[in-house]
């Protein structure tokens, strides 16, 4: 995406199992250089009454960057489910020739 603009995604986390489970995530250790927000816009909790909890990922870069990072989701057991994320941001012309368009 251009430089400045945000851009986000939603996936669904499905519930296989939990009666009731209150979702964690985790960030790469270097979250402060990854310019990403995860937001749970129906709350955090997944279970018998909820089979899938949408989850939305934004990103938004004033300098050029781009990388590959795993979200960690967490049960209460500290079990680890990771779903990778890549982003890219920049202000070329041929990189954003579609998007301008």
């Amino acid at each position: 995406v251009p430089l400045g603009v945000p851009s986000s995604s939603t996936f669904h986390i499905l519930n296989n199992g939990y009666d009731n489970l209150e979702l964690r995530f985790r960030l790469p250790a270097d979250e402060s250089h990854l310019p990403l927000r995860i937001s749970f816009p129906e709350g955090n909790l997944v279970g018998l009454a909820k089979a899938k909890l949408p989850v939305v990922v934004s990103f938004e870069a004033l300098k050029p960057v781009s990388f590959t990072a795993s979200i960690d989701f967490l049960d209460e057991d500290g079990k680890r489910y990771s779903i990778p994320v890549s982003a890219a941001a920049d202000n070329c012309l041929l990189t954003h020739y579609s998007f301008m368009q």
